[in-house]
């Protein structure tokens, strides 16, 4: 998991600094390693052979979309945040595999953005994330917020049960 200091480099490069296509890859690996990060708890003590066995390529947690179920069926998050994640998973799978040129502004990955929800959730209904964001920072915006959750989480259950109010948009 990054520190404070790597993950405030990383939010800035997500919007600010990467193309869309480096946005979209990086936003979706930082997160797919901030849910490894609380899963692996959960688990009994492992060395790390074993845990190699579990997350690394080829095995049956080496997938984001592993791991987006199996954190569901821990009861990490609920079902407005699967389809998040699954959202997200969605536009990294759509950057990361195609050759052709793609923006956020192309028309079938800003469907798949104007299905993140967490933003609306996290602010209220009167959010429109279309009017405020563009897709790519909506996306930004959403992986962000997670992988801090994620952080949070991960570091301290004690704390996290004690989260301040915002954080349970994302437990829904």
């Amino acid at each position: 998991m990054p520190d404070r200091d790597e993950l405030t480099e990383i939010i800035a490069e997500l919007s600010l600094n990467a193309s869309d296509r480096a946005s979209a890859i990086l936003g979706a690996a930082v997160l797919d390693g901030a849910l490894e990060s609380v899963i692996l708890p959960k688990f009994r003590k492992l060395t790390e052979a074993q845990i190699k066995e579990l997350f690394g390529p080829d095995s049956p947690l080496g997938t984001f979309s592993a791991k987006i179920r199996i954190g569901y069926a821990l009861n990490l998050y609920g079902p407005k945040t699967r389809s998040d994640l699954d959202s997200i998973r969605e536009v990294r799978n759509a950057f990361a595999h195609t050759r052709k040129r793609i923006y956020f502004s192309t028309k079938e990955v800003r469907t798949v953005v104007d299905r993140i929800q967490f933003s609306k959730r996290l602010l209220g209904q009167a959010y429109n994330p279309q009017h405020i964001l563009g897709p790519k920072e909506h996306y930004a915006l959403a992986c962000t917020f997670l992988i801090v959750y994620f952080n949070f989480k991960g570091k301290d259950e004690k704390a996290y049960n004690h989260r301040p109010d915002w954080l349970n948009a994302i437990a829904s």
